[in-house]
């Protein structure tokens, strides 16, 4: 049995911010909201890969978690299905938006990893994403401008979230 990657040092800065939100998600009765926020986003932007279908997808999926999260139950909640599919679509709009446009993908990226399957996939088929996602944020040199406080925000709960401790 493989060893367990070594902590980041993420996790064990004190920072009471990004500690205090890191868990803190938006309630079911938002997502229909930063769904329509990311589709106009997405629209203006001429993304390829937002179509109602994929809307539903990514929806249905992240309902599902939020019902797991919030307390309703595993028994409750619907099946969650394989995760490439919602996951292809987020990383295709996040990647394909303009930085200032991201955060409501990022969003909804962030409660996508509470699923433990998405968590997974994040960490064996596309351990690159997040990390990609960072240094394009937090690049040496970039302007503060050109990604916006949101953004980083956004960025570094992924980071700081418990259950993205191993990506």
């Amino acid at each position: 049995m493989a060893a367990p990657p070594p902590s980041h040092v993420h996790t064990t800065l004190a920072v009471p911010l990004l500690r205090s939100t890191a868990a803190s998600l938006f309630a079911m009765a938002q997502l229909p909201l930063i769904l329509k926020k990311l589709a106009s986003f997405a629209e203006e932007a001429g993304v390829k890969g937002w179509t109602p279908a994929a809307a539903r997808t990514v929806e249905e999926r992240l309902n599902a978690v939020l019902q797991r999260h919030h307390g309703s139950g595993e028994s409750s909640a619907p099946a969650l299905g394989p995760v490439a599919p919602v996951a292809g679509v987020l990383e295709a709009v996040i990647n394909a938006l303009p930085t200032e446009k991201r955060f409501p993908a990022l969003d909804l990226w962030r409660v996508l990893l509470l699923d433990s399957a998405a968590a997974t996939h994040y960490v064996t088929v596309a351990p690159k994403v997040l990390p990609a996602w960072l240094d394009a944020a937090f690049a040496p040199g970039a302007a503060p401008a050109a990604t916006p406080p949101a953004v980083r925000l956004m960025l570094l709960r992924a980071v700081r979230a418990p259950q993205a401790a191993h990506l």
